[in-house]
């Protein structure tokens, strides 16, 4: 049971819907926006409508004149007076700056002065409270208060004046140029011509004005700066003399004379000095050689002739005659006496020479430190000399001047009384009106695209659940209230295109198991609506056209649906009379007599259908039944709302599930297919059911269904 042998699915085509994509398909995208091509030409329509109604009665007509103002160039050095009167170097951060003077606040306070607008009806309007002041009185918030008084009144319109002139005038930059052109907007070509000439007038002005004030304050600089370096020149002269009266110091030369005096007494000093240390060597070996009473270290330290001869009688000792020995001590000692003079007269010199080095060097300390005081004094002297002189000839040539102050820009170019609107722009307008009505509808479409959840062709179904869809089935053309007339339909157009999508569904089930035609199909869906009961009547009466006996059972006993397509008693025997053993198969089953389909139809009771499904008595009615008939269908309900399709799934030899076109959602049919999968039973295929050929065709998916109906013209009767 349950059991088919699989025929090699052809590969599938992926045309998934647009918000079913991982990836951007540029086809699949394309193929929504061929789809939604209505919608897009009325979003398209709606709003070249609005642009249009816009651009020819409500935008108004804005005319715009331009002036052109040539800002002159002059580069001056840093301490050139002209660059005080007439400007500074032109470079791009300039002319911006100029542009912004132009567009600024005050320039538009002293146009709003020039033109009197402040008292042009246009803004001495009173104003009125509007509908948003009024809600948010109501919702508690603050409003400004309207102006009341004359005073208020006039303040509100000059504002309204100036902010109006602010939002009509524009000054760009002529590219590599020095030129300003300034542009004004108006409802009015007079006014707009008026506008531009007047802000290039007041803002030539407005430099000019400047330009004097600013030579005013720099004649009122100099002057003040001129007195202040003048009083400071002479202070510092007077500063000079007095240093210059109070040394003795004539100039550097004699400084350098003294310098070189010092340097003779400093050699001097430090011959002496050597001097010194050699005698008092020499003193103190005389001093020693006299303590020691030996010849012979008198002798060396003493030489002298008349000793040497003296010694030459005398022992080392000194022991010999005595006048001879008291005439070598004498002569020895006076030869002592006489270097101690010479030390004595050589330290007093070396003193002498010190305390001279000692003045002059202090003399020259002192000198020096005068000399570079007045010349520093006469560095700074010359210095704001210089300085003074600098602005004092700055002073008497801005005074010169003051006369040839001039702005640096003139006005080049006045503007003309423009003879055409610039705006509205009205074919730009319903352009892009026309443009915004297709990205409303572009995006209107993705975003339903994106939301659609519904099934709505085979390939979606096939990817979703990874089963076949064995066929489509288009809608039938009877009214829902009178389903007693499918059954007339099927039998008077055999040729029909729904006729012969039955055809292509039977031969689809019948095909998947070539060993073996399936006996038992069961047809489900995932709720209830979608078709199923209508398929199953179709189908059976499809396959006895084949010349096959087919039973047809009712296995929706819970809502008896059958009785809306067939004309049978309330008190016919049915399944449930069937398998208790009341009545024989043949007492219970009907035969339909318009088609010929042997019915057995379900029953009302207090039995619960999954417990009769479940009986061994059902199953063994099964077992009966297939031999004899060759096929036996059996409508069970919706495998979502009650498990009565599971358990018949169970006993059945083809598991059909009916999906309804462009209304069961995808979560309807993956739950359903997991419940199956929970009970370890397999679904042969799915049927599209009510598939409604003409929106089908909008979908662009026409080709999938109905075996390409749209070439049957020849071949389908209606």
């Amino acid at each position: 049971m349950n059991s088919q042998t699989d025929l090699p699915s052809a590969p599938k085509t992926k045309l998934l819907s647009f918000g079913q994509r991982d990836e951007l398909d540029l086809f699949v995208l394309l193929r929504t926006i061929w789809r939604g091509r209505v919608w897009v030409a009325l979003c398209m329509l709606a709003c070249f409508v609005v642009g249009g109604y816009y651009a020819y009665r409500v935008a108004q007509p804005a005319f715009t004149a331009s002036a052109v103002v040539e800002f002159t160039p002059r580069e001056s050095p840093l301490l050139d007076l002209e660059a005080v009167v007439t400007g500074t170097s032109v470079d791009y951060v300039t002319l911006n700056t100029e542009i912004a003077k132009i567009e600024s606040h005050e320039m538009a306070e002293m146009v709003v002065a020039r033109l009197n607008l402040a008292q042009d009806p246009m803004f001495t309007t009173p104003p009125v409270q509007t509908w948003k002041d009024n809600l948010k009185e109501l919702l508690g918030m603050p409003v400004a208060n309207l102006p009341s008084t004359d005073e208020q009144i006039e303040q509100w319109a000059r504002r309204r004046a100036i902010n109006w002139v602010q939002s009509s005038v524009n000054a760009t930059e002529v590219i590599d140029t020095y030129l300003l052109r300034i542009t004004a907007n108006a409802s009015r070509p007079t006014v707009a011509a008026q506008l531009a000439n007047t802000v290039a007038e007041v803002y030539v002005q407005s430099q000019l004005d400047a330009k004097y004030v600013e030579t005013e304050q720099a004649i009122d600089w100099l002057s003040d700066r001129a007195r202040k370096l003048e009083a400071d020149l002479r202070e510092r002269e007077t500063e000079i003399t007095s240093l210059q009266s109070a040394t003795d110091l004539i100039n550097r030369e004699a400084l350098q004379a003294v310098q070189i005096q010092a340097k003779e007494f400093r050699d001097r000093l430090e011959s002496r000095q050597d001097a010194l240390v050699t005698v008092r060597i020499q003193s103190d070996a005389q001093d020693a050689a006299l303590a020691s009473l030996s010849k012979s270290q008198i002798l060396a330290a003493f030489d002298d002739q008349f000793l040497i001869r003296a010694g030459s009688r005398l022992d080392e000792s000194l022991e010999g005659d005595n006048g001879d020995r008291e005439a070598f001590l004498e002569r020895a000692r006076t030869l002592a006496d006489a270097t101690r003079l010479s030390r004595t007269r050589i330290q007093n010199e070396i003193d002498a020479l010190s305390q001279s080095l000692t003045g002059l060097e202090s003399r020259i300390d002192v000198q020096s430190s005068d000399l570079q005081m007045i010349e520093q004094m006469q560095r700074e002297l010359a210095v704001s000399r210089d300085l003074y002189q600098t602005f004092l000839t700055g002073l008497q040539e801005a005074t010169v001047q003051v006369g040839l102050v001039r702005s640096d820009s003139r006005v080049m170019s006045r503007a003309l009384v423009p003879q055409l609107a610039d705006s509205p722009r009205k074919r730009l307008i319903l352009g892009a009106s026309l443009l915004v009505g297709f990205v409303i509808g572009l995006a209107f479409l993705l975003v339903r695209e994106f939301l659609n959840n519904r099934i709505q062709n085979m390939t979606d179904l096939e990817n979703l659940t990874g089963l076949p869809v064995l066929g489509s089935v288009p809608a039938f053309p009877i009214r829902k209230r009178r389903r007693r007339e499918l059954l007339n339909f099927l039998v008077s157009n055999p040729t029909s295109p729904e006729i012969e999508s039955l055809r292509n569904l039977r031969t689809s089930i019948l095909m998947r198991n070539l060993a073996e035609a399936p006996k038992v199909i069961m047809i489900t869906s995932s709720i209830p609506g979608e078709g199923k009961t209508s398929l199953s009547l179709s189908l059976a009466f499809n396959l006895s056209g084949l010349g096959k006996r087919v039973l047809l059972i009712e296995g929706d006993i819970r809502r008896r649906t059958l009785n809306n397509y067939l004309d049978i008693s309330d008190d016919t025997r049915g399944l449930l009379d069937v398998v208790t053993g009341t009545v024989s198969l043949d007492e219970a089953v009907v035969t339909e007599p318009t088609t010929g389909i042997n019915v057995l139809i379900g029953q009302k009771s207090d039995v619960n259908p999954a417990d009769l499904f479940s009986s061994p008595a059902f199953k063994n009615l099964l077992n009966a039944l297939r031999t004899e008939y060759d096929h036996i269908i059996i409508d069970t309900p919706p495998v979502l709302v009650v498990p009565d399709a599971r358990i018949i799934a169970s006993l059945a030899d083809s598991v059909l599930y009916a999906v309804k076109w462009d209304s069961t959602s995808r979560e309807q049919v993956l739950n359903g297919v997991r419940l199956f999968e929970a009970f370890g039973q397999t679904i042969t295929g799915f049927a599209i059911t009510q598939v409604n050929a003409k929106r089908i065709r909008k979908y662009g998916y026409g080709d999938q269904y109905g075996a390409y109906s749209r070439y049957g013209k020849a071949y389908y009767d209606r």
